[in-house]
């Protein structure tokens, strides 16, 4: 991705999308510290739902 091509992706756009907690939680399982992170919609639409999943329940303890 670059910004000079257009093709970026707007983490505001993200975040109004799949909310701010799935942004964190793809971006920090997503990937290894010193590789680059190829964003795909469908890892943030993953980890929106694992957050929903998780992060509603009761008792919320695993």
């Amino acid at each position: 991705m670059s910004k000079s091509l257009g093709n970026g992706v707007d983490p505001i756009e993200v975040i109004e999308r799949y909310g701010a907690d799935a942004m964190r939680f793809m971006i920090s399982t997503g990937s290894t510290p010193g590789q680059d992170l190829r964003f795909r919609w469908e890892k943030v639409e993953q980890a929106r739902n694992f957050a929903n999943k998780y992060g509603t329940r009761p008792d919320s303890r695993l």
